[in-house]
């Protein structure tokens, strides 16, 4: 799913489900800001968690180009989402 504009340009990027532990092993242990930050190396980058995909696209209607929304499945995988219509 990565872009190159991803690491220069401002972008804003939401996460539903974060996992922080799988059995014993911490997945994201300094928290994933950092973990995309070490990835993009951009200053630019907007991370916010949330609980559910309805409270995110109670907020953001639909992703854009610079904005971008990734749900943790329960298998580990990471979806991208456009609107709250693909999540159901």
């Amino acid at each position: 799913l990565y872009a190159d504009y991803w690491s220069s340009e401002p972008m804003k990027f939401h996460f539903i489900n974060v996992p922080v532990k799988v059995g014993q092993a911490w997945v994201f242990p300094v928290g994933l800001p950092d973990a995309i930050w070490f990835v993009f190396r951009n200053p630019n980058i907007s991370i916010s968690t949330w609980p559910s995909v309805d409270a995110v696209f109670q907020t953001i209607p639909t992703a854009s180009t610079h904005e971008k929304i990734f749900e943790f499945s329960g298998t580990g995988d990471v979806i991208e989402r456009y609107t709250l219509r693909d999540s159901k």
